[in-house]
């Protein structure tokens, strides 16, 4: 969202059915056609080297930094 990939309204329709159907909110995100897969890699990737934690599970990073990211921007 603060990169402007996608709008809060995307974010937190993706958010409630990663948490109804426990798929990974990066894959919600991709099958929806509003982030590539590549493209929630590299941000997690970045994420990682900005916060200097190495994890093979980039999956459950992006799961964790969107959920934070959400809960950062709601009022």
């Amino acid at each position: 969202m603060e990169l402007g990939l996608i709008s809060a309204e995307d974010m937190q329709s993706a958010l409630q059915e990663h948490r109804l159907t426990g798929t990974r909110l990066g894959t919600v995100l991709a099958d929806r056609g509003l982030v590539s897969q590549q493209t929630i890699e590299r941000l997690v990737e970045e994420f990682l080297i900005q916060t200097g934690g190495i994890s093979p599970d980039l999956g459950r990073h992006v799961d964790l930094l969107a959920e934070t990211l959400v809960a950062l921007n709601s009022p």
